[in-house]
């Protein structure tokens, strides 16, 4: 009697076991955190642009070869029909970024200085070429240049030249523009594009 007995405590611990199972399930797990670091955005930047120089030939009325250029200084040297100005500027540029691109642009500005005729004439007779970005110096990183689009990371200054033409006209059609005065500025940017 005492055997069957103790087979029927064992049986019902048993059940009890697999009662408790089916309702609550126990186990162990961890957690840990990965992925450590911190990310940061990249950056396109002008600097502020150096101080450039003037360059001023002479093409006559473009029937032959100009002049070699010599050096223009705006405050105190005029311009006359015919003249070719160049103005050569060193632009300051930073990218930082895995996948940086940018494209370098800009815009000439001729206005007249005030509100006379001759200003604005003078202003009308001009004919201003978009600048040419022609390279990189000073490069700094795996920065680089080609046609006015930059890559890589790094500094450097983007070399601008813009110029400014007093066509030859016919007889007369400038007497306004004579002592005429403007004010010459560039704009110049620095746009993202894709990195591919």
């Amino acid at each position: 009697m005492k055997k069957s007995t103790k087979a029927l405590i064992a049986g019902g611990i048993g059940v009890a076991l697999l009662v408790g199972g089916a309702s609550t399930v126990a186990f162990w797990t961890d957690e840990e955190s990965g992925g450590d670091g911190v990310i940061t955005a990249g950056t396109l930047e002008l600097g502020t642009p150096a101080g450039g120089g003037w360059e001023i030939s002479h093409a006559g009325d473009g029937s032959g070869a100009a002049t070699d250029p010599v050096a223009f200084t705006p405050a105190s040297d005029q311009i006359v029909p015919g003249d070719i100005l160049t103005y050569t500027q060193d632009i300051p540029v930073t990218l930082e970024g895995e996948n940086i691109a940018a494209q370098f642009d800009g815009a000439i500005d001729v206005t007249a200085a005030g509100g006379e005729a001759n200003d604005a004439a003078l202003a009308e007779a001009l004919e201003t070429e978009d600048l040419a970005a022609t390279g990189i110096t000073g490069a700094t990183g795996d920065l680089s240049f080609d046609n006015g689009k930059l890559t890589g990371e790094g500094t450097g200054n983007v070399e601008v030249t813009t110029t400014v033409n007093f066509p030859w006209g016919a007889e007369g059609d400038y007497n306004p523009a004579k002592l005429g005065s403007l004010n010459f500025a560039v704009d110049y940017t620095l746009t993202q594009v894709p990195g591919n």
